[in-house]
């Protein structure tokens, strides 16, 4: 497995995880939400926007480097 493999494998088990992060939280009440990301570090961004960010960036890499397609 190469480098780029390895780190699109993990990549992909990070969004799965980040998948479960985002259904817990959306499973908490308003106020609860609210207390989850005022007890965060400023840097934290809630589980919605993480799990958003990290399909993309997991789409965008699988497009770049034809994941899936068989090489001619």
């Amino acid at each position: 497995m190469t480098d780029v493999q390895d780190f699109l494998y993990e990549l992909n088990r990070y969004t799965t995880q980040a998948h479960s992060l985002r259904d817990s939280y959306n499973k908490l009440n308003d106020s609860e939400k609210q207390l989850i990301m005022d007890l965060a570090p400023k840097a934290v961004e809630s589980p919605n926007a993480k799990f958003e960010q990290t399909v993309e960036w997991l789409r965008f890499l699988q497009n770049y480097f034809a994941v899936g397609e068989k090489e001619a």
